[in-house]
């Protein structure tokens, strides 16, 4: 089981935004092959870390990587801004 800092960070979320990111994407047949199998998985009920196991092409894996740590890292800034964890005052004119 994930642990998540509230829904919008938790694996729905990112199952929510690895769908959308990656139809935006050009895939080869076999990346769409593997991407659809994931799809499916998940349709049936398979939880998202379970599912991306069908994943095995190194290019299709590089994306994904790449979605997820952009979607971590906008939700972590995110959380620290809101709780004021971020100081700015590095990016303030002098």
């Amino acid at each position: 089981m994930s642990c998540c800092l509230d829904n919008r960070f938790g694996m729905f979320a990112l199952k929510d935004t690895l769908t959308d990111r990656i139809q935006n994407r050009t895939l080869t047949i076999v990346q769409t092959t593997e991407w659809d199998a994931v799809l499916l998985n998940l349709q049936n009920g398979m939880d998202m870390e379970n599912a991306l196991d069908s994943v095995n092409d190194h290019d299709l894996l590089k994306m994904l990587t790449e979605i997820t740590g952009s979607f971590v890292a906008d939700r972590v800034c995110s959380h620290n801004c809101v709780n004021g964890l971020n100081d700015f005052t590095s990016l303030l004119p002098l």
